[in-house]
């Protein structure tokens, strides 16, 4: 509950600032946009579950309906059942704190009608994930303990996305939805200190929304 008030509050403060920049600072043109969004990400349980943060992006437009999109996103969450990974039984589920800083890239074909409310777009490319994670450690079913520590190399993020946006006032102001989908090429190594015993995690899908507000300039 805490990740997600935090995740909320961020996006707030960003839309707000956005807000604040004045309008008459900005050319009547689209060939740019910056804006903030919240994500609302998730995985199956290994190593995860939901991955809940917000972020800035910006957009450039290459040429009539293409664009290339940046953005730098920031997440909390948890690693599920380190112990599992380790066929470790406890006494009680223990989850590990997460938290992960991306970048990420992507070409994206906009559908613009004139005269209507709604622009469609896909988008389609790539990020680079670093994550760190909390050492866990807690009592074993039959005495003793454990002590878990995750070292996590830099994960490849192939990405995907279709969404729509809503322009607004005069076409400054953008909202936009989109659902995600994220293959992350990864090398989880996970270690108990006590019993010696280490395993790893590799690839796993990611899938979700974000929303998000942009001025364009």
């Amino acid at each position: 509950m805490n990740n997600i008030l935090r995740s909320v509050q961020c996006f707030t403060l960003a839309s707000v600032l956005a807000l604040l920049i004045p309008v008459g600072a900005y050319a009547d043109s689209d060939r740019l946009a910056i804006g903030g969004r919240f994500n609302a990400l998730a995985a199956d349980g290994e190593p995860a579950n939901d991955m809940l943060g917000v972020g800035i992006y910006g957009y450039y437009r290459l040429k009539e309906n293409w664009f290339v999109g940046v953005a730098l996103d920031a997440s909390d969450f948890d690693f599920e059942r380190p112990h599992k990974v380790l066929n470790i039984i406890p006494v009680m589920t223990i989850d590990a704190d997460a938290s992960s800083t991306s970048v990420s890239a992507w070409i994206e074909r906009r559908y613009e009608r004139p005269g209507k409310r709604l622009d469609w777009f896909w988008g389609a490319g790539l990020g680079f994930s670093s994550i760190d994670v909390d050492d866990v450690t807690g009592p074993v079913a039959g005495g003793g303990t454990f002590n878990i520590k995750t070292d996590v190399d830099t994960e490849t993020v192939l990405l995907g996305s279709i969404g729509y946006r809503y322009p607004f006032a005069n076409n400054q102001w953008s909202w936009q939805g989109a659902l995600r989908i994220e293959q992350h090429l990864a090398d989880w190594e996970v270690f108990d200190r006590v019993s010696g015993r280490v395993d790893s995690i590799d690839d796993y899908t990611v899938k979700g929304i974000h929303f998000g507000i942009e001025r364009s300039f």
